[in-house]
């Protein structure tokens, strides 16, 4: 987990300016404090979805069942390894992005991407998610089997989301970020225990699907809604 988040880093630090910069007060301090707090506001609501399973699950359906839903959900963690400094390259790439062009060809690549990557990251992690439950956790296949495929498509639009946000952090409004990641967060506190009740652990995970794909969706509005986008659009029309 530490090596590709160091990997991530020292990308960072080569590819940008960082330090060769001085400590300097300047006009734009207070926007960069305050838009530090809305992304660490953000990545609060991220953790909090992480650990907000635990403790909806585990009382209401117990250990065993617990145990059977993070064997399966495993390889979502393993892909967030993955996608975690993929965003960070991906950031700092949307960084160095100075001319219109660029940017314009980054949204682009982002929109058109998002397909193939939902099919290619479920396709992969369906047989790689049986394979771990069959070798690490096989006492749990015969519970586990029916999660399999609604958890898989779950990590594909997880993934999806992942990537989009580390475009949306550099063309899209912070506070339009922050709200919308307070609207997947009620929507999944309410979906979650609405389902859990009344369909079991099977609910839970649909539960968590729909909220991903909400998630996505807004995220795919965002994009669309920034000032890069519409304003190749309006080129495109003649306007």
């Amino acid at each position: 987990m530490f090596i590709p988040e160091f990997i991530s880093i020292v990308y960072a630090l080569v590819n940008s300016d960082i330090l060769k910069m001085k400590l300097n007060k300047t006009i734009e301090m207070f926007n960069t404090i305050k838009k530090f707090l809305q992304l660490g506001f953000v990545s609060l609501l991220t953790n909090l979805m992480n650990y907000f399973d635990k403790f909806l699950i585990y009382p209401m359906f117990g250990a065993g069942l617990v145990s059977v839903y993070y064997a399966v959900n495993s390889m979502s963690k393993i892909a967030s390894l993955i996608t975690n400094p993929m965003s960070s390259v991906i950031l700092s790439w949307v960084s160095n992005a100075r001319n219109k062009d660029s940017k314009k060809k980054i949204i682009k690549l982002t929109l058109i991407s998002n397909i193939p990557i939902l099919i290619i990251v479920t396709i992969i992690t369906i047989p790689l998610t049986y394979i771990a439950l069959k070798i690490l956790y096989s006492q749990y296949m015969e519970e586990a089997l029916y999660l399999i495929l609604p958890i898989a498509i779950t990590t594909a639009f997880g993934t999806a989301t992942t990537l989009i946000k580390s475009v949306l952090l550099k063309y899209s409004n912070t506070n339009k970020l922050v709200i919308t990641y307070i609207i997947y967060f009620a929507i999944f506190a309410v979906l979650g225990y609405g389902l859990s009740k009344s369909n079991g652990l099977i609910g839970f995970t649909i539960a968590n699907l729909i909220c991903k794909i909400i998630l996505w969706l807004l995220f795919i509005i965002l994009l669309l809604m920034s000032k890069e986008y519409k304003e190749d659009v309006g080129e495109k029309n003649g306007v």
